[in-house]
Order: structure tokens, then C-alpha cells, then sequence
């Protein structure tokens, strides 16, 4: 089966990362931030298909591991689709979440809901995590908030009070995208609105995606140094190719509250790198790329990038063994299970 973008992609030069890698990667895998989005076109799954036969997570599943090493344990938390939040409605939305748990439990995954404000109420997200066994991880999004310009909205907008007080009282962890853009962690609002949610709701661990958005490791770090003392705030480093950013949140946060993410096979494909520039950031993306642009150099950000960045600042940190185990498998366990 061809991957998307096959035709684009520098073989050569991930193969040597490959080969670079393959040996510091720790023998157990819990990739935290994993999207199974090989294939990004409806139709939407049915709460009552056959996650056995599902049509393309064990080719995108394959892919993955050869990137990681066949011989690698690999299991995860696996993130709804990007195309949810484009479904036309409450039925499928639910649909969506369902089937999602059928298919990570089938395969030995954790399950990620996608929260979508406009639609659940407090109780009715109660009811379906009731119904749907095996939810690991609530993940409202950025995209789905009521405001015109969601790249500037609050937490709040698109993560509400009552959905932290259902993550508080099941202690089920929520995996936050952060808005505003152009100050990230470090923009007031946000900052303001995580040490309520961390006073408020201390059960709800809070999972800053991407080093809080951490593209930008000046700003991340003065974000950081801000909310250093919130005892329920750990972070992934999908998609963060700033080594600055990493090491930044080791020295701040220490070890164990860092944890290794991928955000996926095709996630790393789409979205090339996204690096600072200026006070915010930038990324080349392959989608919105001119075709006489996109040449033969399309990386793996999130595989292998992403991977150049963790262990460079791993170094810079001086990490042991025991310290790349957690990051790698050990806290995501200590979180979820």
C-alpha cells in the first residue's frame, strides 16, 4: 500500500535517522500524542463497525513501528482523527468517540475523546463515558472553540468549567492545545486560566500538548517559569523540533513530567517542522506547499525531528537511563493506568 505523500518524501535521509536513532530508543514505547490518521477522509466510522476490520489502521500501525523499530513495544494513547472536528453532527461525533475506544482497546491502546463544547453538557459527556468503557484522555481542541478567531481564544472557550469538574472527579487527564498564538503559554490568559483549572480541579492532570505550544522556546520559557509550581501540569513533545523548547521544560519541570509523543505517521508528513520566527512561530506544511516547493526533502517531523530535538536536549540535561525510560514509557504509565 503507498503512503501519502510517498512520492515526496527523502527515503535516504530517514533511513539514516533511522539508523541513528533505532539503538537509543528504549525498548518500550508509550507514545502519549498519536493520532491514527493515515488516511484522512470521511466516511466516519459507525459506533457498530468491526475495529478488526478497520481499513487502515494496521498498514498506518506498520508504518509506525518500522519508523520505531519492529522489536519496540509500542502502545500509546490514540487521539481521534483531525477530520472529527469537521463531522457534520452530534450523531456522528459520538460515533466517532465510540468507535475510537473499540479500536484502541482492540489493539492495545489507550482511547482519547474529542470534547466538543457546542455539543456535550456535563451530563451528557457523563452518560457516554459510561457507556463507552475505556476512556483515557479528554481532548477539547482549539478548533472547536465559539470564538471567531480561535487561534486567540481562552481555554475556556473551547474547554469549559464543567467538562475540568468531570476530568477532576474521574480523574481522567485532558490533553490541552493551547490558542494564542502569538505570546503561546506565556499569554496572560492562559497562564491565568491554568492555575484556576490547577487550584480548582487538582485531579485533572493537565497534559500541555507540544511543549505547551512550545515552538518558541523564549517564550516557552517565561511561560514556564510562571506556572513552575502547578503540581498536575505535564507535557508531550510531539512535533517539537526546538531542542531549546525540550530542555527547557526538563530543567523547569524535571524528568517526569516530560513525555515522549509522535503525533502519528501522517501528522509528521503533512506538518514538515515548525520552528520559532520572531515572537511567535512558523511551519512548513506540506498542504498548503506550491508543488514546485515541496521538491524531495519532506522529513518526518514528528518521527524523526522530533526525535533530533528530544535527544539533544536530553544530553544538554544529562539524562540517565532510568530517566529516558520514563519519558519514553514510565510516566504516561503513571498517568493513565
Amino acid at each position: 500500500m503507498t503512503g501519502p505523500f510517498d512520492e515526496f518524501r527523502d527515503f535516504d535521509y530517514e533511513k539514516e535517522l533511522n539508523e541513528k536513532f533505532r539503538d537509543r530508543i528504549p525498548d518500550r514505547i508509550f507514545d502519549t500524542h498519536l493520532h491514527n490518521d493515515f488516511i484522512q477522509v470521511p466516511p466516519y466510522p459507525s459506533r457498530d463497525d468491526d475495529p478488526a476490520k478497520d481499513p487502515f489502521f494496521p498498514e498506518w500501525e506498520m508504518r509506525l513501528k518500522e519508523l520505531m523499530g519492529k522489536t519496540v513495544q509500542h502502545t500509546g494513547m490514540l487521539l481521534p482523527r483531525g477530520v472529527s472536528i469537521h463531522r457534520p453532527d452530534l450523531k456522528t461525533l459520538n460515533d466517532e468517540n465510540f468507535y475510537q475506544c473499540k479500536l484502541a482497546a482492540f489493539y492495545g491502546y489507550k482511547a482519547g475523546i474529542l470534547i466538543d463544547p457546542s455539543i456535550y453538557t456535563y451530563e451528557t459527556l457523563n452518560d457516554f463515558i459510561d457507556e463507552c468503557s475505556g476512556v483515557g484522555i479528554l481532548k477539547p481542541y482549539l478548533e472547536l472553540s465559539c470564538k471567531e478567531d480561535k487561534f486567540e481564544s481562552d481555554i475556556f472557550d473551547f474547554a469549559p468549567l464543567w467538562m475540568w469538574q468531570i476530568a477532576h472527579e474521574r480523574k481522567i487527564p485532558v490533553m490541552l492545545h493551547l490558542s494564542h498564538y502569538r505570546n503561546q503559554l506565556d499569554d496572560p490568559a492562559n497562564i491565568r486560566q491554568l492555575r484556576v483549572i490547577s487550584r480548582d480541579y487538582p485531579d485533572a492532570k493537565i497534559i500541555l500538548a507540544h511543549c505547551a505550544l512550545g515552538h518558541n522556546p523564549y517564550r516557552l520559557k517565561s511561560g514556564l517559569i510562571k506556572i513552575r509550581d502547578l503540581s498536575n501540569v505535564y507535557f508531550d513533545c510531539s512535533g517539537v523540533a526546538e531542542a531549546l523548547s525540550i530542555y527547557y521544560v526538563l530543567k523547569i519541570f524535571g524528568p517526569r513530567r516530560l513525555m515522549y509523543g509522535s503525533d502519528g505517521y501522517n501528522y509528521g508528513i503533512r506538518l514538515n517542522r515548525c520552528f520559532a520566527f520572531g515572537p511567535s512561530f512558523a511551519g512548513l506544511h506540506f498542504a498548503l506547499m506550491r508543488p514546485e516547493e515541496r521538491g524531495k526533502r519532506v522529513f518526518l517531523c514528528s518521527s524523526f525531528e522530533g526525535l533530533e530535538a528530544l535527544f539533544a536536549a536530553g544530553e544538554i540535561y544529562g539524562l540517565d537511563r532510568e530517566q529516558w525510560e520514563d519519558i519514553f514509557y514510565n510516566n504516561a504509565v503513571r498517568i493513565y493506568e
